[in-house]
């Protein structure tokens, strides 16, 4: 992750594209950002599960002086954020917890409320930040019933939510939200455009 994010800083340095692959959870975020921004000169993000800001760069690549518009919080593992401080000195805000965190004008996650055992009460917190917006990328959901399995993640096997679309979106109308988008993730894994089996 972390030569990722290093290679995506030099594509920025170089003015040339963060290869499609390290931003393809992220493709979504620039026009949301972009809509936000033509309500209001500048805009908060809070990025759960944010990594080592991939979610920023592609915003950086996208939104013309997006380090003056846009004030990017990353909540992530305490390892990731002491990376994520080295790599981006005072421009992305690293924290480890929700504590002392009021009003977003956008929460956004990619790819990570499947590894969160409490998930319901997570989407609670996201809502309890008054976003204008909630954008949810690369959420594992369709038409089965929600259950978990075991990912197979190189030597490790780390515990994987697949949710029920209409509960999961059911927990946001509940507090609060509704769903005002919706598409559909393709990604490429080893460079092939695959999916995921689901025949369980």
């Amino acid at each position: 992750a972390y030569d990722v994010a290093q290679e995506c800083i030099l594509s920025l340095k170089n003015k040339i594209p963060i290869p499609f692959f390290h931003k393809q959870r992220s493709v979504v975020l620039p026009p949301v950002v972009a809509l936000l921004l033509k309500e209001t000169p500048k805009i908060e993000i809070l990025d759960f599960g944010g990594g080592l800001g991939i979610g920023y760069m592609t915003l950086k690549e996208s939104i013309l002086y997006a380090n003056e518009k846009i004030k990017y919080t990353i909540l992530e593992l305490p390892e990731i954020c002491k990376q994520g401080r080295e790599l981006h000195k005072n421009e992305i805000e690293f924290i480890e917890n929700f504590s002392n965190l009021q009003k977003f004008d956008l929460v956004h996650s990619s790819s990570a409320i499947q590894y969160i055992e409490d998930w319901k009460n997570l989407v609670k917190t996201f809502c309890s930040k008054n976003a204008k917006y909630i954008l949810m990328s690369g959420v594992f959901a369709g038409d089965f019933e929600t259950f978990v399995t075991l990912q197979n993640y190189y030597n490790n096997k780390i515990p994987h939510w697949f949710f029920n679309y209409n509960e999961f979106v059911e927990i946001f109308n509940q507090n609060g939200y509704n769903l005002e988008m919706r598409t559909y993730v393709s990604a490429k894994r080893l460079n092939i455009e695959d999916e995921l089996p689901m025949t369980n």
